[in-house]
């Protein structure tokens, strides 16, 4: 009897964690369902509208990521880190800048 609450328990904790780390798409995958959008920042160039969630903010600028790449996004909209934003706008290659691959010069964005 002692043998199967102890089981049990196991079970339980296995359970609250999954329940728990669920959210955290770098432990489990899946960015919590926050991209990629309609094009991936892996595959941006020119109008675009991509999906992620903001990892970094700065004045007049922000960093998402959509688990293929990451952008930069240049924009005064007011987000904060751990949105999901959608961003619609101009993509250009930025892979000699350190930091990301791409930048997204906004024209619209959306926080999910």
């Amino acid at each position: 009897m002692v043998q199967n609450a102890g089981v049990r328990t196991y079970g339980l904790v296995a359970v609250a964690l999954m329940v728990g780390l669920a959210g955290c798409g770098g432990i489990l995958g899946g960015g919590g369902g926050c991209g990629p959008g309609e094009t991936e920042i892996a595959e941006a160039s020119g109008e675009v509208s991509v999906t992620g969630e903001v990892t970094e903010t700065g004045q007049g600028s922000f960093t998402i990521d959509d688990g293929t790449d990451t952008a930069f996004v240049q924009s005064t909209d007011d987000v904060s880190e751990g949105d999901c934003v959608t961003v619609e706008g101009v993509a250009s290659d930025t892979s000699s800048m350190p930091g990301a691959n791409v930048t997204i010069a906004a024209e619209s964005i959306s926080v999910n």
